[in-house]
């Protein structure tokens, strides 16, 4: 859920705990809703833990669109993104200048590494892939990274990171 990867991805203990309450509240309801409503039921099969072995399908045609990293990753200016940007650039030294190199290194990273979630969605699969990330300054920078495949097509598409608290 959106709580989740905010609290995850937080590495302000405020922001950890603010979204964890909401978590929390959020499950609250859904519980709820879903004793108040017999006939609905949660579907394990949309979002599943996978193997530990499993890596992203068609890994190797994994690509990111140029508005991902230079639109919205190292965008400082970005409504969303620009906090992603701040990051990126001070731990890892990338920014629109330099865009490229994070491409390269996010799509090399994510040939070995292996997916922890596989989301069914109506657009077709979401998948969660955790990279460590070191850049240009040396420093390393765990990230999860999210990809979609869509209903008609094969190959990964990037669709956003964030950052992991490990």
């Amino acid at each position: 859920s959106r709580y989740k990867r905010l609290r995850d991805g937080s590495i302000d203990p405020d922001n950890q705990d603010k979204y964890g309450l909401k978590v929390k509240q959020w499950e609250g309801l859904l519980k709820r809703h879903l004793a108040e409503n017999p006939d609905f039921r949660k579907k394990p099969e949309r979002e599943k833990p996978t193997g530990s072995a499993e890596k992203l399908p068609n890994v190797e045609h994994a690509h990111i669109e140029d508005p991902k990293i230079f639109g919205y990753l190292l965008n400082p200016d970005h409504l969303v993104g620009k906090h992603k940007a701040i990051v990126i650039s001070s731990v890892l030294g990338y920014n629109n200048s330099n865009g490229e190199l994070l491409r390269k290194e996010i799509c090399n990273r994510v040939q070995n590494e292996p997916i922890t979630l596989r989301t069914k969605t109506e657009f077709g699969y979401k998948y969660e892939v955790p990279l460590t990330l070191t850049g240009l300054l040396g420093r390393k920078l765990p990230v999860i990274t999210v990809w979609e495949i869509g209903q008609d097509q094969m190959d990964p598409r990037f669709v956003t990171l964030s950052f992991s608290v490990s």
